[in-house]
């Protein structure tokens, strides 16, 4: 983990990451805008958002994201985990 969004990006882009889990609100950027530019670099990056302020900011995400009220559980969190790495198959 880290507390700033720039090392959050320098750090995803030194390696592979399938999941990015961040707060909505961050020091110097958005959550939003940190998750945009990492699934633009990996599109197939999985989001999950935390968020004390409810959905609000989230309304105009334009890829998929699961998202945890604030305060969350550890099972809440683990259950968004597994979610992102077993998602539902697609209905036909």
């Amino acid at each position: 983990g880290v507390g700033h969004p720039d090392d959050a990006l320098a750090r995803l882009a030194a390696g592979r990451y399938d999941v990015l889990f961040t707060d909505v609100s961050l020091p110097g950027m958005s959550g939003v805008e940190l998750a945009r530019q990492a699934v633009a670099n990996a599109p197939a990056m999985r989001v999950i958002f935390a968020s004390g302020s409810g959905d609000t900011l989230l309304r105009h995400v334009e890829f998929p994201y699961l998202s945890l009220q604030k305060p969350y559980e550890l099972d809440q969190l683990q259950q968004a985990l597994d979610k992102v790495a077993h998602p539902l198959p697609a209905r036909t």
